[in-house]
């Protein structure tokens, strides 16, 4: 202990010479000239006690004097010399603190006193940092230093800025340091590589559209179609369709008959195919042990990009609506390939649409109504929906939501045997007064129609006596005559071997040119139902004259077709024919 307290008197009393030398280096006329009264025997502890230096220590405005050199070129001779007095009374009054602070931490070390010896330090602080800045403003004012400089690197000690003492920052450009100079130079090259690369980017995009706009690539299409009248080849000009495996990953019950299948990808990435609003899938399964095919509408908006979905009405003799409805569960997979269909409507075909529906025919309608809420189309959608009861109008309730949130959405729905207390609205199958009041100028608008064989003829019926021109009208049905089924899908291909019949009286013969098989063609049978009884092997889909899956060309010969929606006019043009739909009076030959 009395180690300590040795080395302690040591330190003060070295601090005090120190403060000592400090304060007596100044002018003493100076001093005088400030304050007479005070000497070398008047700087005792009578003369600074501590009630005068608590009143300078709280005096916040004669504490520091470094903000006010920030002005000192603007102040006039009166306000220097005020200001001169005002830094030579706080020198003295920071010398007055530093004494009285280092007598108190002289004693407190004695006593060890931790808490005085704490506060001593603090006061020795603030009485260094009051002379500190009144003989920064002192020099500055009569010894011509740089009032603003003096501030700035008062304001640098402050913020810890400036270097140790007795070591000079080193300033390599524009007197930054060199890590600063370091770190800019890094910042510029960065900036330099980035604006390369983004000129280089914008070169290449540059030259790509040039040749995407000087070269257009021919489509698939347009390549079948030349193949085919350069060489009398042809293969259908219905490529680049997805085929392989999907999963059901959710089923929905619509109504008491009708059930929503939602197919998604197995590993749960996006759709391997990408369809339009109204296009269809087909469905490879066996119910009993034989591979059968169905086409079924997408019912889901093509932005939905992780799933499409089915709607299927189970049918009590429907071979596969059934199974589907009985059988098939959540998590079982299928063989679908997709998509098909001609009846679509992106919004870019018209400024308006008609969509006409019966029963389950509401699904591709769907379809394209969810896509165009989907994209905002800021245009009229009109859907006529026709069904039975009240309980088998299918997507009511998403119906009415969008209704509410579309105002260019506009639906009528009747019901054909509904009570009055059972549906308020309208109660009467589909006319030309209905159409005519509920869709303005109707005669001017795209209408697409899908329903039963019956429902689709009535509807072109009225909107024939409406005067919609016929190319305007689109259509797709269900539930027609029952076509007869093929096994060429599943048997083992053989090489054509040539087969003539004998030509009846009066039937015209068609002959298929690649499997070398000329049969006869009944009136009232198409292309299609003779090449499956002979073993030609035509792919086919919607058996409706819709998909277009089941396109020939007629190599010599006419037909005649009950439905063309599937043609394209160009492929009508060139002699093309939808094998499903195409009959004849006359031989034909068939590219088959």
């Amino acid at each position: 202990m009395k180690n300590l307290q040795a080395i302690n008197v040591t330190v003060l009393l070295s601090l005090m010479l120190s403060l000592g030398s400090v304060c007596f280096a100044q002018p003493r006329s100076a001093h005088q000239k400030h304050h007479p009264k005070a000497g070398k025997g008047r700087m005792g502890r009578g003369r600074m006690g501590k009630g005068h230096m608590g009143r300078g220590h709280r005096g916040r405005g004669e504490r520091e004097l470094y903000p006010k050199l920030i002005s000192l070129p603007d102040l006039s001779p009166e306000q220097r010399v005020k200001l001169r007095r005002v830094s030579y009374t706080l020198m003295l009054r920071g010398l007055t603190l530093m004494l009285e602070s280092v007598d108190d931490l002289f004693r407190a070390s004695i006593d060890e006193d931790l808490d005085r010896m704490h506060s001593a330090t603090l006061r020795l602080r603030t009485g260094l940092k009051q002379f500190e800045s009144a003989l920064a403003t002192t020099r500055a004012i009569e010894q011509g230093a740089s009032p603003r400089n003096e501030a700035l690197r008062w304001f640098k000690s402050e913020l810890h800025l400036l270097p140790p003492v007795g070591q000079e920052r080193k300033t390599l450009i524009f007197g930054m340091s060199p890590f600063h100079l370091t770190i800019c130079s890094v910042l510029v090259i960065f900036m330099i590589l980035m604006l390369w690369m983004y000129v280089h980017k914008m070169k290449k995009a540059a030259s790509l559209l040039q040749t995407l706009q000087n070269v257009p690539p021919p489509s698939p299409k347009t390549q079948t179609l030349e193949r085919a009248s350069a060489h009398q080849e042809v293969a259908t000009p219905r490529s680049g369709k997805w085929s392989g495996q999907l999963k059901v990953g959710s089923i929905f019950s619509e109504t008491p008959n009708v059930k929503t299948f939602r197919f998604v990808s197995p590993d749960e990435s996006p759709l391997p195919f990408a369809y339009l609003p109204g296009q269809f899938l087909t469905l490879s399964l066996k119910p009993d042990d034989k591979v059968v095919k169905r086409s079924y509408t997408i019912s889901s908006s093509p932005t939905q990009r992780y799933y499409c979905e089915i709607t299927v009405k189970r049918e009590e003799h429907g071979l596969v609506s059934k199974y589907l409805c009985d059988h098939l569960t959540e998590g079982g997979t299928l063989d679908i390939s997709a998509p098909g269909g001609r009846l679509t409507f992106t919004g870019k075909e018209a400024d308006s649409i008609v969509l006409l529906a019966g029963g389950v025919g509401i699904t591709p309608m769907m379809s394209v109504i969810r896509y165009l809420t989907d994209i905002g189309w800021p245009k009229d959608i009109y859907l006529f929906y026709s069904c039975r009861h009240p309980e088998e109008f299918i997507f009511r309730e998403e119906l009415e939501y969008l209704q509410a949130r579309h105002p260019k959405l506009h639906v009528l729905v009747t019901m054909t045997k509904a009570k009055k207390e059972e549906w308020p609205g309208p109660r009467e199958r589909l006319n030309k007064t209905l159409l005519s009041e509920f869709i303005p100028d109707i005669s001017s608008k795209r209408v697409h129609i899908c329903g039963s064989v019956p429902m689709t003829a009535a509807a072109k019926s009225i909107l024939s006596e409406l005067g919609l021109p016929k190319e305007q009208v689109k259509s797709e049905s269900f539930g027609g005559q029952k076509k007869k089924g093929t096994q060429a899908q599943t048997e083992e291909r053989q090489e054509p071997t040539e087969v003539t019949q004998a030509p009846k009286e009066g039937v015209p013969q068609v002959t298929f040119q690649k499997s070398k098989k000329s049969v006869d063609l009944p009136h009232d049978k198409c292309i299609l139902e003779v090449a499956e009884e002979n073993g030609v092997d035509i792919d086919y889909t919607c058996r409706e004259g819709t998909c277009g899956d089941c396109i020939v060309k007629i190599l010599s010969g006419e037909v005649n077709m009950e439905c063309e929606d599937g043609l394209d006019p160009e492929e009508k043009a060139q002699g093309f024919a939808l094998a499903c739909q195409a009959k004849s009076t006359k031989d034909v030959v068939v590219d088959a």
